[in-house]
């Protein structure tokens, strides 16, 4: 499972998280990369 795919199941169970949380979606993004 590559960190994009996680990102898309968790946005898949919590959509209005990341809706609200933009920033943090964007930061986990940008770890998960490094």
């Amino acid at each position: 499972r590559t960190p994009y795919e996680a990102l898309e199941y968790w946005y898949n169970l919590k959509p209005d998280l990341f809706i609200r949380k933009p920033d943090m979606f964007r930061s986990v993004v940008f770890e998960s990369r490094e």
